[in-house]
């Protein structure tokens, strides 16, 4: 379906099978649609090292997004004002509902639109880019700027879970903005200074100070930076509050203030500054994720908290929330010996509890004794004293370490998990507590023999 223009069709394009995505209700799925997007569009916005000119716009680098569904006929068909320049002999007939099998369409994940076999897709600009040896699959396999030794950027900003990515991600979105063939110079560069605002999290006030020295500090101190930031957030200001600038070029106070002067456009030097920034980002934010330097300043106590606050919230279903908890779990057993700052057995034998409490309406795969063990943890602590607790946690675990893990479910396996890592940290004061029980019982004893 996909047209260059006139009655030249696209020979080759990029295209993937996704599961079913109801546009009715977007959700997730989508959102992680709109995020790809976002990368490749920025990805192939490389500027010209001279001109003030894109390698490809975000006009050049579109998404369709088709579903199979019935369509109108008025829709992919339409009557008023319209003659078909193609042959309509042959077409299939529309039912008694005027609809046709087609397909529903969504253009860059933004606008909907409808088709039916046989229908053409033009793009949005006039006159598109179709680069001799561009290759997609090939491209989002290399790192920033083409250099196959760097992060690719498509690796790291679609981590859902990573909240330096969706800062980027943000962004790289008024990024795509600034470089739309509509924006014009004004606009691009008020899309472009929100870009760096996203990015790099300026402050209301002293913005362009802060500009100068966070580009300075990722980039290094590279000459003129901070006369540029100081120019370019002057000019901001200039199209924010009167609707344009006059002047939207570089000029260095070296090499004076007459028009002859003037350097390159403002916008020119600031897309080759915002992707170093984004580059340098990136790269820093993968060697801090290797180091899992994020799961390293969270203390154990934090983590057993965050564990029984979502299992005390019905959100999502029993899988997702497990798959959380299975998270900081992993954590709690990564870090065990760690230095994370106290805590205490009331703390670990309540995450367990929440665990269990959550896992008995799903261990049908686990055996009778187990589901008593997990039954026995899950109960009130009403009546129960910290040695009956820990009790009942030596039997769990007892019965843990004999569960295949190729035949429980992964919430099963979870509970294991955080059962181990509890016993582990309160064996030494069960057993305490144990033979302090057996002391009191033998004094006990003796006492009344001896009373006798």
């Amino acid at each position: 379906m996909l047209f260059v223009k006139d009655h030249f069709r696209v020979e080759s394009g990029s295209y993937a099978i996704v599961p079913n995505i109801d546009l009715n209700r977007p959700g997730s799925d989508l959102d992680r649609l709109i995020e790809i997007q976002t990368v490749v569009a920025y990805l192939y916005s490389q500027p010209h090292e001279i001109f003030d000119t894109l390698f490809l716009t975000p006009e050049d680098c579109t998404l369709h997004l088709l579903t199979p569904a019935k369509v109108s006929e008025f829709l992919v068909r339409p009557r008023h004002h319209t003659v078909s320049v193609c042959p309509t002999a042959g077409l299939p007939a529309s039912d008694k509902r005027h609809e046709l099998q087609g397909y529903e369409g969504f253009y860059n994940l933004r606008r909907p639109y409808w088709v039916e076999v046989g229908s053409r897709i033009y793009p949005s600009a006039p006159d598109v880019t179709l680069n001799i040896s561009q290759d997609l699959a090939i491209n989002l396999d290399v790192g920033h700027h083409g250099l196959r030794d760097t992060l690719s950027p498509m690796q790291f900003l679609t981590d859902p879970g990573n909240s330096m990515a969706q800062r980027i991600l943000t962004a790289l979105q008024w990024y795509n903005f600034a470089n739309e063939q509509t924006a014009g110079p004004d606009r691009a560069l008020l899309n472009l200074a929100i870009a760096f605002e996203a990015l790099l999290l300026l402050p209301k006030d002293a913005k362009t100070e802060r500009l100068a020295d966070t580009i300075s500090l990722l980039i290094g101190r590279t000459a003129r930076v901070d006369e540029w930031a100081r120019q370019f957030y002057n000019a901001r200001s200039r199209v924010a509050h009167d609707g344009r600038a006059q002047d939207l070029h570089f000029s260095s106070s070296d090499l004076g203030r007459k028009p002859s002067d003037r350097a390159a456009p403002l916008v020119l030097y600031g897309r080759q500054i915002f992707q170093l920034c984004v580059a340098t980002l990136i790269t820093s934010g993968e060697l801090a994720k290797r180091a899992d330097m994020g799961e390293k300043l969270i203390t154990d106590s934090e983590r057993l908290t965050a564990i029984c606050k979502i299992l005390s919230k019905p959100e999502g279903t029993q899988k997702e929330r497990f798959e959380k908890v299975g998270t900081h779990v992993a954590a709690l057993q990564r870090y065990r010996f760690f230095e994370s700052g106290a805590i205490t057995i009331a703390e670990i034998l309540g995450a367990v509890r929440a665990v269990c409490r959550n896992l008995q309406p799903l261990n049908p795969d686990i055996p009778s004794d187990a589901q008593s063990a997990v039954a026995n943890c899950a109960a009130a602590i009403t009546g129960r004293d910290e040695f009956e607790q820990l009790d009942a946690l030596r039997t769990l675990h007892e019965t843990s370490e004999t569960l295949d893990p190729e035949f429980v479910s992964f919430e099963t396996e979870v509970m294991a998990q955080i059962v181990e890592y509890a016993w582990m940290t309160t064996f030494t004061e069960y057993y305490r507590l144990r033979d302090s029980r057996t002391a009191d019982k033998s004094s006990s004893k003796e006492g009344r023999a001896s009373g006798e």
